[in-house]
């Protein structure tokens, strides 16, 4: 709550480019192999340690693990998806094929016409994934999310890691899955209005690299 006030407490104050929160930090690149352990705090460096930098971060990755977006960014979402999963954008066949074309591996599958692949990412080969058009939809605009980073990579929200699609057994869900955020208990805000402008947070593109709002703008136009 205090970061939307800070950073967007209603459309018309909020930046132009920001798609929504996340309520979980990003512990794991995994838009391009081998995937690494991320953590923002050693990313941020010095700055994680000065004027509570620390405490937010934006980047061009979407949210899945527990997160707010904007209701009006998140009907264009909507829409976009809507058309993104019609042909000539979307093959049904290679989609619903998927599991027995890739064989165990994913860099055997073509999902995405060539025109339309994110570059150098891996999200281009998530078959019946919801968030890899939402990277699309994102990357292709230069939105970002807002992202918390607390001592120890806490967070306000985490997965049950129930088993299914990203979770093969019990024993090993919780310790072999690197995103999986320890809630945070007690939480308190040093001071009130602690947060820096948001054109001064630390920005990450989609593998992670220190980058800019108006570089993932660029790229963003480059691909369109």
């Amino acid at each position: 709550l205090a970061m939307i006030d800070a950073y967007g407490r209603n459309r018309n104050c909020r930046d132009r480019n920001l798609m929504g929160f996340s309520l979980s930090p990003i512990k794991l690149e995994e838009l391009q192999k081998p995937f690494t352990r991320w953590d923002a705090s050693q990313a941020l460096g010095e700055r994680s340690n000065k004027d509570n930098r620390h405490l937010a971060y934006l980047s061009v990755i979407p949210s899945s693990w527990g997160a707010a977006y904007w209701s009006d960014r998140w009907q264009e979402f909507a829409d976009f998806f809507d058309h993104r999963i019609k042909p000539p954008f979307f093959d049904h066949q290679a989609e619903a094929m998927s599991k027995e074309t890739a064989k165990g591996n994913y860099d055997n599958l073509i999902l995405t016409p060539k025109e339309l692949q994110i570059p150098d990412s891996r999200s281009n080969l998530w078959p019946w994934s919801w968030k890899r058009f939402l990277i699309d939809f994102m990357y292709a605009r230069g939105l970002v999310m807002i992202y918390p980073s607390l001592p120890q990579e806490e967070g306000f929200a985490t997965t049950l890691a129930l088993v299914g699609a990203h979770v093969w057994s019990k024993s090993s869900r919780i310790a072999a899955n690197p995103r999986i955020t320890t809630l945070i208990e007690d939480f308190e805000l040093p001071e009130t209005g602690i947060f820096p402008a948001y054109g001064d947070l630390a920005v990450f593109g989609l593998h992670l690299e220190p980058t800019t709002r108006e570089d993932l703008a660029s790229k963003g136009a480059e691909f369109l």
